[in-house]
């Protein structure tokens, strides 16, 4: 490339707008993209709802999710009980089909998180599953998360029975974010530790059994972290995952 050309090159570069293209199909990053923010995800806990309605298979909850962003996502925790055991499939929140993150269950009660893309609809919108029988109750309680770089998935997530075991979630990328969300089947709520460090819970639900979770953020990558739930009552499940 003779001098002339780059000198124009390097005017073009200079002031050229963001988002504006090369030929070759190289986009200059532009204010709203992953490269161009670099920005940390962002966690806040929004809200949760319960019926004790008894017997119910399809929950229709309202629950509050935010605010409306064209980057938001949705992870729910749901929570039932039903002797034997029981599972969720289709959950939908404001419409929009979920995924299931991870799920943990026993005998008596289970506890699972969905996530998904909800850009629209502020404040309380209607989520709903189906339940594998009928369920004694059920809750949600729902995070918004935003700034994510990798659609929504997870970059790490773990489950356990054990009261008080540690959970260990082993990456967690630089700028990313924890959910989790712990239950038993007493009236007081689980206690949420993280790595040592006690975490506010965000919610205290009682869907027939208990149900607690809590969230938390992270500037820098971490490896082998833990995540506690401790509650002193049986039928003991606990779920965490984290996402960028």
């Amino acid at each position: 490339m003779n001098r002339l050309a780059l000198v124009l090159l390097s005017l073009w570069l200079a002031l050229a707008p963001a988002g504006a293209q090369l030929g070759g199909g190289y986009m200059f990053p532009g204010p709203g993209s992953p490269a161009a923010s670099g920005g940390a995800a962002a966690v806040v806990y929004t809200g949760n709802s319960t019926t004790n309605t008894g017997t119910s298979s399809v929950p229709i909850l309202s629950v509050n999710i935010g605010t409306a962003s064209s980057d938001r996502y949705v992870a729910c925790s749901i929570s039932g009980a039903k002797s034997g055991g029981l599972t969720a499939s289709g959950l939908t929140i404001n419409g929009a089909a979920a995924s299931l993150v991870i799920a943990q269950g026993n005998s008596a009660n289970e506890i699972e998180l969905w996530i998904a893309a909800v850009p629209t609809g502020s404040g309380a919108q209607s989520i709903t599953w189906t339940w594998s029988g009928a369920s004694l109750g059920a809750g949600a309680a729902c995070w918004a998360l935003t700034g994510l770089t990798n659609s929504g998935a997870y970059t790490s997530r773990v489950s356990g029975t054990t009261s008080g075991a540690n959970l260990t979630l082993t990456s967690i990328s630089a700028g990313g974010v924890i959910v989790g969300a712990g239950g038993t089947n007493t009236s007081s709520c689980v206690s949420a530790i993280w790595t040592g460090t006690s975490a506010s819970n965000d919610y205290c639900m009682a869907p027939y059994y208990d149900n607690a979770g809590a969230h938390n953020s992270f500037a820098a990558a971490q490896t082998n972290y833990n995540v506690t739930f401790t509650e002193a009552g049986t039928f003991y499940a606990a779920v965490a995952a984290s996402f960028r």
